[in-house]
């Protein structure tokens, strides 16, 4: 399969026969419906106005409630978890998000979302054997959860997602993503435009892949 990363949450996991996008936001969303075969997108968390943009044609079946879904033989299990409100008016659909494990071609997915505290250890147990997390940095408390998270699902390679990625910014001057690279005791690393990755590929020990976006 072939991952590409369309900067903040959004990825594409595109197989021969089925894609999946996941948090697609409207400056890219002209982009996915070019994405051939898109069989499900999934939706972590729902903001005011996200609603017409992503219920569109070419999106396929929407996955943005917890739950256990079957799609073209691609198993998605949803899990909520809180985020703490901003204010006692805040209202439910923004304090919500949902971490998705996609089970496809024998690798388990886990896209943990706009995730602001551990995962618990029933929620793990829930997720399966993670082979690959997308993991959000863009703040210290959303990188200290994904820390946390990842030392309790040992996936084999971690993809951070929801920082700054624009054009010229090197990793030195990107202060989440230079964050969570210190946190992983990495100096630097080469960036590649996709993952292409088989279960029979995955590395043995963690490893840390960095993503151009193709936004």
């Amino acid at each position: 399969m072939d991952i590409t990363w369309f900067g903040q949450r959004c990825f594409s996991i595109r197989t021969k026969d089925v894609s999946i996008i996941t948090d697609p936001y409207d400056e890219v969303l002209n982009k996915l419906t070019k994405v051939p075969l898109v069989k499900a997108t999934t939706i972590s968390r729902i903001h005011q106005g996200d609603l017409p943009g992503y219920r569109q044609e070419g999106s396929g079946k929407v996955v943005d409630r917890p739950g256990e879904y079957e799609i073209s033989n691609i198993l998605i299990t949803g899990i909520g978890t809180s985020i703490e409100a901003q204010s006692s008016s805040q209202t439910s659909p923004t304090s919500k998000n949902i971490v998705h494990a996609i089970e496809i071609e024998g690798i388990i997915i886990c896209h943990l979302g706009d995730l602001h505290s551990p995962l618990t250890s029933e929620q793990v147990e829930e997720l399966g054997d993670v082979g690959i997390l997308m993991a959000p940095v863009g703040s210290s408390a959303v990188l200290k959860a994904s820390i946390e998270t990842m030392g309790l699902l040992d996936p084999r390679v971690v993809i951070p997602m929801g920082y700054s990625s624009e054009i010229g910014q090197d990793q030195a001057s990107n202060e989440a993503l230079g964050r969570f690279l210190k946190e992983m005791g990495i100096k630097d690393l080469e960036t590649q435009k996709r993952l292409h990755v088989t279960s029979t590929s995955l590395p043995q020990q963690i490893q840390v892949v960095l993503l151009d976006s193709a936004a």
